[in-house]
């Protein structure tokens, strides 16, 4: 059986930043990369820089496989992307 965790929310109905731990993740990326937090993006896949990890709160018009848009709700969940320089 699966248990949905519901992650603590402040009065705005946001996403506890506490429990991501930018620095923890950025100490684990290779040399060189980094880890952005951010309330909102339009798509974190065009949003992200080269060797980075963005992470957003909230994305209003993101894209996904094969086309469908993907839409993460304020307090609900968080939508990233990591971008891999390879030059």
């Amino acid at each position: 059986m699966i248990e949905w965790w519901q992650p603590p929310q402040n009065a705005n109905n946001m996403i506890n930043k506490d429990l991501i731990d930018v620095d923890y993740i950025e100490k684990h990326l290779p040399q060189g990369h980094n880890c952005q937090w951010v309330m909102s993006a339009v798509s974190t896949q065009g949003e992200v820089k080269p060797n980075s990890l963005l992470i957003a709160e909230n994305q209003s018009a993101g894209v996904g496989r094969r086309g469908n848009r993907w839409l993460s709700s304020v307090g609900r969940s968080i939508s990233l992307s990591y971008r891999f320089d390879l030059s």
